[in-house]
């Protein structure tokens, strides 16, 4: 997963819609933490493995950092988020990790 950001400013409708841009970016992380815990698709193959790898370096960029920087978030609760899913034996469906994920956003929001 690969999201470059060119201009490191807030847009001026982030303000304006910040829930819409908040549910944005955790779509964003959970799909990272759903791929780096090789919960892309029922059946892998070699391309998930790229996948899972290359969410697993996300959480090391500095785009991952900016997506927290936007929503005032620490990188660091997200990283354990991330740890635990992937822990985690149960299966998740995208909604529903994402409700997790927004849930626990919401409730640590700087």
């Amino acid at each position: 997963m690969l999201v470059f950001f060119h201009a490191r400013k807030l847009p001026k409708k982030f303000m304006e819609n910040k829930t819409k841009y908040l549910r944005l970016y955790c779509a964003v992380i959970t799909r990272a933490i759903l791929d780096n815990s090789f919960r892309t698709s029922p059946n892998y193959n070699d391309s998930d493995i790229v996948i899972c790898e290359e969410a697993k370096m996300w959480f090391h960029s500095e785009d991952f950092k900016y997506i927290c920087s936007i929503i005032d978030l620490e990188p660091s609760i997200v990283i354990r988020i991330n740890e635990k899913f992937k822990k985690t034996k149960k299966k998740f469906a995208q909604n529903e990790a994402f409700k997790v994920v927004f849930e626990v956003v919401r409730r640590n929001l700087g």
